[in-house]
């Protein structure tokens, strides 16, 4: 009995290391190559490339532990590291901001929130009191519909925002930035979204601030407009200084190729790493079910400092909102 159980252990323990090791080829192909912008259910693998390389490692150890109990040769119960280095190596900037996060102690605060509202949320009132509550320097709203404006204009802590920007469109086609400090004219873009760059004036600094909604990869039509935003995007943030805050639903992770380029190109890091906010995710937040892609981002160049990151409650929207504290140094 003993000896079938090892013989059942051994085949059971072989075939977790092989789907560990095969699902981490897969995650490394569609990472790392075109493939994934083929179609929108690479896409999709892409975004959360890395939760599905840790799921990989967890099965590999998994069959390593049961091949070792089975009696099997150690050599073979190594085919685990290959799932768990590439876990680790995509985890880690995440990793590094948990164990080591960012905290800027000097210059002015920034807080800047990014929230889509939503443009099918049922309960917009509530929603708008909820994210002026939270009292941010600036608040970068998404899908800012009519409705929505109408539910912030009629909230008393508006009063608090005298400088706005606001685009009201329906189907989720608006965008607004409620600011505590002036900023410039707003600049368009050109995404097939809505988008601007706007400089914030911060006591004696002027922050350049990408507000942005990147178009939705969510099927071949969308595919092009979302590859031509990153593209339009990218060659904006290149040429922007130090002091730069991207932020907004860009419908991007960092398992997608362009968005890597993206934060290449103005040398940009993600607050939530940095900053210690983790692995969590901000859509979809409508399923019952915790939020499996972080792509609502605050985005941060090297001329600014990270003090703190957190993801916000529900507020009806499917997506969560997110709250990173920034420092500008003074000149």
């Amino acid at each position: 009995m003993s000896q079938r159980l090892h013989s059942i252990g051994s085949l059971a323990g072989a075939g977790l290391l092989g789907l560990s090791v095969l699902g981490t080829v897969v995650v490394l192909v569609v990472r790392f190559t075109a493939l994934q912008e083929r179609s929108a259910r690479f896409m999709g693998l892409a975004g959360i490339a890395t939760t599905v390389a840790v799921g990989c490692a967890a099965v590999g150890l998994l069959g390593a532990l049961v091949v070792l109990w089975a009696g099997r040769s150690r050599p073979f119960a190594m085919a685990a590291v290959l799932p768990v280095v590439v876990a680790l190596q995509m985890a880690s900037p995440t990793l590094g901001g948990l164990v080591s996060p960012e905290r800027a102690g000097e210059g002015t605060p920034l807080t800047v929130l990014v929230q889509n509202v939503w443009y099918r949320n049922a309960d917009l009132e509530s929603a708008a009191r909820s994210v002026l509550a939270h009292d941010a320097t600036v608040i970068v709203l998404i899908e800012y519909t009519p409705e929505a404006g109408d539910a912030f204009h009629a909230a008393a802590s508006i009063d608090r925002y005298p400088f706005r920007w606001e685009v009201e469109r329906p189907f989720g086609r608006g965008i607004a930035v409620l600011s505590r400090v002036p900023f410039s004219e707003p600049v368009d873009l050109g995404l097939s979204g809505p988008g601007a760059v706007l400089g914030l004036q911060v006591g004696a600094v002027d922050v350049a601030l990408y507000a942005v909604h990147v178009n939705a990869p969510g099927s071949v039509y969308d595919l092009p407009r979302w590859q031509s935003d990153m593209s339009v995007l990218t060659a904006a943030v290149q040429a922007a200084g130090s002091d730069t805050v991207v932020a907004g639903d860009m419908n991007a992770t960092t398992g997608h190729r362009r968005f890597r380029s993206l934060s290449r190109a103005g040398d940009l890091r993600d607050a939530q790493d940095a900053g210690g906010g983790g692995f969590a995710g901000t859509w979809p937040a409508h399923r019952g079910v915790p939020p499996l892609l972080r792509i609502d981002h605050v985005l941060v160049g090297p001329g600014l400092g990270i003090e703190s990151f957190r993801t916000l409650d529900p507020i009806g929207s499917d997506h969560l909102g997110v709250l990173a504290g920034l420092r500008v140094p003074r000149p």
